[in-house]
């Protein structure tokens, strides 16, 4: 019988100059069995969503990483139980990879330098390097004591804090401080991520228009006498930015990574901001949207709302619009963010009364404010106007089917 061992794995250096990526999906349970080269997880990067390999046959024992995750290059992910002779892709971590140069030259029949890198960055993620070397402790990072098991920004500043007041180590308890840290949840984690994608690429601008809401609240009433559960504003104005985007497929359109390629989708595929109850947001998302009728389309619309509500987040790359419904939580208007792979979002205001000059005097009108978010590299100001204006005239002349 041959003998087995447990192997750690790491994430790779999946492009140049990447720190962080998000992990999006396990490929394999715990108890699969995994073959060399064959995929085991799915990391997104500011690039694309992309399966990762397995370093070696074996068989998955746990993963070390919840999906939804935002980790650092080089954070170990998973355990794999492996053959002896399949163990030895893991090499112990010496000290003197913390404190050793990019450019010192390896021993012969040492690992290759970009595998030394590799190794290091299990001990010290890049941020804590370049930490290091901002405040010239590069060479003594071996003596600095750490919690975790890596090297991290706060155990530099414990360890200075620590010199300046004459301890030698830093205590192993501390008075309860008068805050509590806690990790921030993985939806917002993968939330924060999205949005500092949008801020490194997207260049945003915004355009607002003032609907009239009458006739889409006469459809409304209309469709809650036909049919039991009916009567959703929101959903009928849904349908309306459907309907429009056919019509503009710049709007169904996501930039690529080589920053010159434009990919159109035949299809919409709708996505629909909705709050979790601990504030938390994922993206329901109704696929094929422009293909369904109404009604179909409203039962849709339910059944994937409920569905984001037990917190499953729907986005993926075809997703390239979103509606936010800051109506619902008392708003009239707001600005709303470009959460990628997302071009832009639309945010619905809170119905109000409008006051609109007649012959006589003064019509109070039931109307809404929608809030265009769009990235201007897809579609120009113009293009976004012609769009916004279509949703507007979509709702004003709204028939139920």
């Amino acid at each position: 019988m041959t003998a087995a061992s447990i192997v750690t794995v790491s994430i790779p250096q999946l492009g140049e100059g990447l720190q962080e990526a998000l992990l999006v999906k396990h490929l394999k349970r715990p108890g699969e069995f995994v073959r060399r080269d064959e995929p085991l997880y799915q990391m997104e990067t500011d690039k694309a969503v992309s399966d990762v390999e397995a370093p070696c046959d074996g068989v998955v024992l746990s993963w070390l990483a919840d999906e939804g995750s935002v980790l650092s290059i080089g954070a170990d992910i998973a355990q794999l139980e492996v053959a002896e002779d399949e163990a030895n892709i893991e090499q112990p971590l010496p000290e003197t990879l913390l404190c050793a140069s990019e450019n010192q030259p390896t021993d012969p029949g040492s690992a290759p330098g970009q595998d030394l890198v590799e190794l290091r960055n299990r001990l010290m993620p890049p941020r804590t390097r370049a930490y290091l070397k901002e405040l010239g402790l590069l060479s003594v990072a071996h003596q600095i004591p750490r919690r975790g098991k890596r090297l991290m920004p706060h155990d530099i500043d414990a360890f200075l804090s620590n010199q300046l007041s004459g301890q030698a180590t830093p205590p192993l308890t501390d008075p309860t401080p008068p805050y509590l840290d806690a990790p921030l949840p993985k939806a917002q984690q993968t939330l924060n991520y999205r949005m500092a994608r949008a801020m490194q690429g997207a260049i945003t601008a915004s355009i607002v228009v003032d609907v009239d809401w009458t006739q889409l609240n006469i459809a409304r009433q209309q469709w809650k006498a036909v049919a039991s559960g009916g009567g959703s504003g929101m959903t009928l104005m849904l349908y309306c930015v459907v309907s429009a985007m056919q019509d503009f497929p710049r709007f169904r359109s996501a930039l690529q990574s080589d920053g010159t390629t434009l990919r159109s989708y035949r299809h919409v595929n709708l996505g629909i901001a909705v709050a979790l109850p601990n504030h938390d947001l994922v993206t329901a998302v109704v696929s094929d949207a422009d293909q369904l009728d109404f009604f179909a389309f409203a039962d849709r619309v339910q059944e994937q709302i409920e569905r984001a509500r037990q917190g499953h987040d729907q986005i993926d790359a075809t997703t390239t619009l979103t509606v936010s419904n800051i109506g619902s939580l008392g708003m009239k208007m707001g600005v709303p963010v470009i959460v990628p792979p997302a071009m832009a979002t639309l945010a619905l205001g809170q119905t109000y009364w409008l006051p609109k000059p007649v012959d006589q005097g003064i019509q109070f009108q039931l109307s809404a404010t929608l809030t265009l978010a769009f990235d201007h590299r897809i579609a120009n100001g113009s293009a976004a106007a012609e769009f916004l204006t279509e949703v507007k005239r979509r709702i004003e002349s709204f028939e139920l089917p």
